[in-house]
């Protein structure tokens, strides 16, 4: 059964890379695990839900950003929306003459997204006026970071731009070389003190300086091994986390690890493959594996709290930790409710618009989650 899935999974994912064409993406021939039994019934409830814009790629995970007033997100089709918060009445709504792949990123006042054809566009959070636009060297995928005056664009080619965020003008680009083979995405960008630290195909973690692009130094989270291309694939897809002073990453066919920031010194690894985000909190590092288990890891010591299998074969998106409890969406359109403590699962509720692939957002005792159909809704557990 392990190996089905993992199987299954791979060939999900190399659907959106190299190996096929744009519009070369299989038919839904993967059969999904059935749903499992809830071990304890609660109650998970929609706030409210709205219709962003149409279905689209597979491999596009548009993940919804978050300030003090709305929820923003991103539809393929190039619709961009701002929405109140507890509401869910629109603030604001945009359409761009672009197909929109890589959002959303958000900071100083702006919603930034990048498109297939490789141009990155800024828009005013207030009502959603166009700032500026910028053409980098190819697709952007990951959402942008942004922070201390600079957008931080990371490309499928394996460069990062850092662009003004003021005028959208490059101000630096570093390069990263890309293996023969690679999934459909890219890392994006973490913000921190100064710097940006990126996770690359290559299965390196590095961090450059924000204000001119210079390396301040790299980590390998994950060394390629194996007899072909295939094997050999430890791209770092999420973004990495930054906890205290303890940045967590992960890479696809690698390694979970806790880096310490200060001096870098790996403070622990363990074996185990991801091509979606990771959530942390006080406790552990919450994680899905391309099988479809669920984990939480220890956080200061990197040892096993729980793992959740009733999930495998499911196609699932990154986890998100809501109150006492870990949120997760899967390729039907359903959010899994798990028992922060131990992995039971709780509860579910299912979604309109279809595969959940876009990691929740989850802040103050709500869940916002983007379905691939382009619904936003906003979930609760009372």
């Amino acid at each position: 059964m392990k190996r089905i899935a993992a199987v299954a999974a791979l060939a999900w994912l190399l659907a959106g890379c190299g190996m096929f064409g744009r519009d070369d993406e299989p038919d839904d021939e993967v059969q999904l695990s059935p749903l499992p039994a809830l071990e304890d019934q609660i109650k998970v409830v929609k706030k409210w839900s709205r219709e962003v814009g149409g279905a689209g790629k597979k491999y596009f995970r548009l993940v919804p950003a978050t300030d003090d007033r709305a929820v923003y997100a991103a539809a393929p089709q190039g619709r961009i929306v701002a929405v109140d918060k507890e509401s869910g009445k629109p603030l604001w709504s945009k359409r761009v003459d672009a197909e929109i792949t890589g959002g959303v990123g958000l900071g100083e006042g702006l919603v930034i997204v990048g498109t297939i054809r490789g141009d990155v566009l800024a828009f005013n959070t207030k009502d959603g006026n166009q700032e500026w636009k910028q053409r980098v060297s190819s697709e952007v995928l990951a959402p942008p970071g942004i922070g201390a005056g600079r957008a931080v664009v990371h490309t499928v080619d394996g460069r990062v731009f850092g662009l003004a965020t003021t005028d959208g003008a490059q101000v630096w680009t570093f390069r990263e070389a890309v293996p023969s083979l690679s999934l459909r995405g890219s890392g994006a960008p973490l913000i921190v003190q100064g710097a940006a630290v990126i996770g690359f195909a290559s299965g390196k973690l590095t961090a450059v300086r924000l204000d001119d692009g210079r390396l301040l130094w790299d980590l390998t989270v994950a060394e390629p091994r194996g007899r072909n291309e295939v094997e050999r694939m430890v791209d770092i897809e999420g973004r990495p986390i930054l906890f205290g002073n303890v940045l967590y990453a992960a890479s696809f066919q690698g390694k979970l690890m806790a880096i310490g920031l200060r001096d870098r010194r790996i403070l622990w690894a363990r074996d185990l493959s991801t091509y979606n985000d990771i959530s942390v909190d006080s406790d552990n590092v919450y994680v899905t594996d391309e099988e479809g288990n669920a984990f939480a890891i220890d956080r200061l010591t990197g040892t096993l709290v729980w793992r959740q299998e009733g999930l495998e074969r499911r196609g699932l998106s990154a986890p998100a930790v809501l109150g006492g409890y870990v949120v997760i969406g899967d390729s039907e359109g359903y959010v899994h409710v798990l028992a922060k403590d131990d992995g039971r699962l709780q509860g579910r509720i299912k979604l309109a618009g279809g595969p959940v692939r876009a990691a929740p957002v989850a802040e103050q005792g709500t869940a916002y989650v983007f379905s691939q159909g382009g619904n936003l809704a906003a979930i609760t557990i009372p």
